[in-house]
């Protein structure tokens, strides 16, 4: 796993990271080999974002040069690690809501590529919404459809809008309040319990 840092906390730009791995796709390239990665951006106490990026190495090459030193990263330093379980770090960083709410105005909070059209295909099935894998298959092509839920294309030309089962109530404290679409509005309040009085504060970003 390589950590990327910048040096100076206003340095930051959303062309350094594709431009980082551009030159590392090439450096790889010029070898005969093919880049696959997984990163996602952390934002520092500091202020500054970092970047957590795995790669995944041919079989027989135990390490490739440190991208500052390459000049593949001018704008800071790199640390390089052996990851024991590099999905279960980037999990780890990924999941931590609270910088994505923080990070620059766009910033990604992840990116990945090199991957097969197979595990390209597989990777769109499994980051669906859960009620969206029910109703499409490995594959299949949805598309974000304007006002929320996906297009639904099939084979034949035909399509269809998929609407999700939940709507949007409200973002409170980083967190995302949903409830299923058609709810009783009682039983919505119930259910949320001292929450539903933060959602009545004047500042808090309600929807319904």
């Amino acid at each position: 796993m390589v950590t990327l840092t910048y040096r100076d906390v206003g340095d930051w730009s959303p062309r350094h990271i594709s431009e980082a791995i551009k030159r590392v796709r090439q450096w790889m390239g010029r070898r005969g080999h093919k880049l696959r990665y997984v990163w996602t951006a952390e934002l520092q106490e500091r202020g500054a974002i970092h970047y957590h990026i795995v790669t995944w190495l041919p079989q027989g090459k135990d390490r490739v040069p440190f991208w500052d030193a390459m000049g593949w990263w001018p704008h800071g330093s790199t640390r390089s690690e052996w990851a024991q379980n590099g999905v279960g770090y980037i999990v780890k960083y990924a999941s931590k809501v609270a910088t994505k709410d923080k990070l620059p105005c766009g910033a990604r909070m992840h990116g990945s590529g090199g991957f097969t059209a197979d595990e390209r295909k597989r990777m769109s099935f499994e980051t669906r919404p859960t009620w969206a894998r029910t109703l499409s298959y490995i594959g299949q092509k949805l598309q974000r459809a304007k006002g929320g839920g996906f297009v639904q294309h099939f084979a034949c030309g035909l399509r269809r809008r998929l609407h999700s089962p939940f709507v949007l109530v409200a973002r409170v404290s980083g967190r995302v309040v949903l409830a299923r679409r058609g709810a009783d509005s009682n039983h919505v309040r119930t259910a949320l319990g001292d929450l539903w009085v933060q959602l009545l504060q004047p500042n808090t970003p309600a929807l319904a």
